[in-house]
């Protein structure tokens, strides 16, 4: 069996996964790198106190082309994905080059470095193929 790890996090509104460069501060981005484990970390949004969730991708696929199960592309740019609350994106038309999924509850995560899976509130699932092992 995979080593798999499990995160949930929450959001009033729903969720943006895809890349990170444009969603997130260059403070929280370095906070996230710093907080790095194996397959999936966490860090809290100082101001509103959601947490943020950062999935590196393969040290050979860092940028470029992800599919999930249903052919839907994420563009990743910026080492990884990221898994934002809406209420800190910029806006939903910045939300581009990933999925959003709107609607509040918990998003569940795992991952165990060949594939990330997440399950949102909404009941729309993403499973994508990041090559890490």
């Amino acid at each position: 069996m995979k080593n798999q790890v499990i995160e949930t996090i929450t959001s009033a509104s729903g969720f943006y996964l895809g890349d990170m460069r444009d969603h997130l501060t260059p403070a929280q981005k370095m906070r996230l790198r710093a907080a790095s484990n194996a397959h999936v970390s966490k860090i809290r949004d100082k101001n509103t106190k959601l947490e943020i969730a950062f999935i590196p991708t393969a040290a050979s696929a860092l940028h470029g082309s992800f599919a999930d199960q249903e052919g839907n592309d994420y563009i990743v740019n910026g080492g990884g994905f990221v898994l934002v609350p809406l209420e800190l994106t910029k806006s939903l038309h910045s939300c581009i080059g990933g999925r959003v999924s709107t609607g509040g509850g918990d998003a569940r995560i795992r991952c165990d470095g060949e594939t990330l899976k997440v399950d949102f509130p909404s009941g729309e699932k993403a499973v994508i193929k990041i090559g890490r092992k």
